[in-house]
């Protein structure tokens, strides 16, 4: 028969490695290093909201990690970096991309066969913004993502 003292020997060698793994596997708050910020805002051009879909992206300008979110359609977004709603602080250069047009296969078959063979016509935007928003390196946008919640509003100019 084992001593209690064996059993409770054991239990703690087991409990200290189950620690060490679950900490050496990553099981943390955030996977992004350092400290982290959460960032929305709301994009217009004209004073009105930009088309929903438009891809708002971070770029940061230390690492060049991306944090990217999706206008909906009052304008608004919400930025992630590596599927969290969490953005490591830094500065940023921003660009945004044109809104994305995506059809599931199996609910409009007919539309997905027409854009797989290049034949669909491609709706057109109600509001579009100039082309230099489009890259980071010439949008002239820039913001620094600070600790805890951010708030970032983007309104586009005429070039």
């Amino acid at each position: 028969m084992r001593s209690f003292s064996a059993l409770r020997w054991r239990s703690v060698v087991v409990s200290a490695l189950a620690v060490w793994l679950l900490g050496w596997t990553g099981c943390s708050e955030s996977s992004l290093p350092g400290p982290t910020g959460t960032v929305i805002g709301k994009v217009t051009y004209k004073g009105k909201a930009v088309p929903a879909g438009t891809t708002v992206t971070f770029v940061n300008q230390d690492n060049g990690m991306a944090a990217v979110g999706q206008v909906a359609g009052d304008g608004t977004y919400t930025l992630l970096m590596r599927g969290e709603r969490k953005v490591m602080t830094g500065p940023y250069r921003i660009a945004l991309g044109p809104a994305q047009v995506s059809v599931d296969p199996n609910s409009n078959p007919e539309a997905y066969k027409a854009i797989m063979e290049g034949t669909a016509k491609m709706p057109e935007t109600t509001t579009s913004f100039p082309e230099k928003y489009k890259a980071a390196e010439t949008s002239g946008l820039t913001y620094v993502v600070q600790p805890g919640p951010n708030i970032h509003d983007i309104e586009l100019k005429d070039e």
